[in-house]
């Protein structure tokens, strides 16, 4: 189990320049785990992603607070609030159980949310203000197979979005 709360991550974006999109630079970033808790989290400044979790199973994230993630110019850089890749269409056994929760997101890159490859995934009380796209689910986030199975979302909020609210 891996648990991260009660902590703000500040990326200080406006410091650095990167070049190459391949280093994916996270708020915070958890790959392949079992039983992640990412609890009472503030994620500020970041280049890329705010969180980003990948290929999890039973993950739990609940009141987080992020600001001005996503903030990098590459345009194929990785630049979500939340990213959430699983690999459920090619082994069954990671991307499995995502309960989001009670997230505030204020000026995000890309999407406040993007997802695929995972079942069972609950989203609910999210809250978006700003953002190009809110609601984002695609094969080609680093997915194989399924793109999404048994996934529950409700009292999603947004302001300020630039183009669809799901595509």
């Amino acid at each position: 189990d891996i648990s991260i709360s009660d902590l703000t991550a500040d990326g200080n974006q406006s410091a650095f320049t990167i070049a190459n999109a391949n280093l994916v630079p996270s708020g915070i970033r958890v790959d392949y785990s079992d039983g992640v808790f990412v609890h009472n989290v503030e994620i500020l400044n970041t280049l890329g992603d705010g969180l980003r979790l990948s290929g999890c199973r039973n993950a739990t994230v609940r009141g987080i607070r992020m600001e001005s993630v996503g903030q990098s110019s590459i345009s194929n850089l990785a630049k979500n609030g939340l990213n959430l890749i699983g690999d459920a269409g090619a082994s069954g056994e990671w991307g499995l159980n995502y309960d989001i929760s009670d997230v505030t997101m204020i000026s995000v890159g890309d999407e406040a949310i993007q997802a695929g490859g995972i079942n069972l995934l609950s989203i609910n009380d999210i809250d978006v203000d700003g953002c190009d796209f809110v609601f984002e689910t695609s094969i080609e986030s680093g997915t194989t197979g399924i793109s999404c199975r048994d996934w529950t979302i409700s009292n999603l909020s947004s302001r300020n979005v630039l183009d669809f609210f799901f595509t």
